[in-house]
């Protein structure tokens, strides 16, 4: 803030299948403009990124059930929020069941390949992982 930076962009390194798009799609200024921008991971736990202006407007609380702790904070803070739900980014790899459905897209990154490499992907297929389905979301 003191070097004049209005707003902060935060993402995990955990979500493989993200673009440029994708974070084109986050920072894009909404309208009308708010002080937070979410985007939830799929089960709407965790916080895949967040936006806020300006930098210090909301503190910062990641880990389990992050997305609904952040929720909460912008009402306590009572500030504007918009929900941006972004399909590639809300893939993250925190449990296996994650990284069997990113395996399962077959989507052509970098980081399929670098689990081919290292022999995960054939590893992977002789475990049986539960589906997402089978988990009470």
């Amino acid at each position: 803030m003191q070097r004049g930076i209005t707003t902060l962009l935060t993402m995990p390194g955990d979500v493989p299948l993200i673009t440029a798009a994708d974070v084109e799609a986050v920072v894009a200024p909404p309208q009308p403009p708010v002080s937070v921008v979410l985007v939830p991971n799929r089960d709407d736990l965790g916080t895949n990124a967040i936006v806020l202006s300006p930098p210090d407007c909301l503190p910062l609380r990641f880990g389990y059930d992050s997305f609904q702790r952040h929720m909460r904070l912008t009402a306590e803070h009572h500030l504007t929020v918009l929900v941006r739900r972004l399909p590639r980014l809300a893939l993250d790899i925190d449990e296996p069941e994650d990284l069997a459905l990113f395996v399962a897209q077959q989507h052509a990154c970098h980081s399929l390949r670098v689990l081919a490499d290292l022999g995960v992907l054939e590893r992977l297929a002789k475990v049986r992982i539960p589906s997402i389905s089978e988990h009470a979301l």
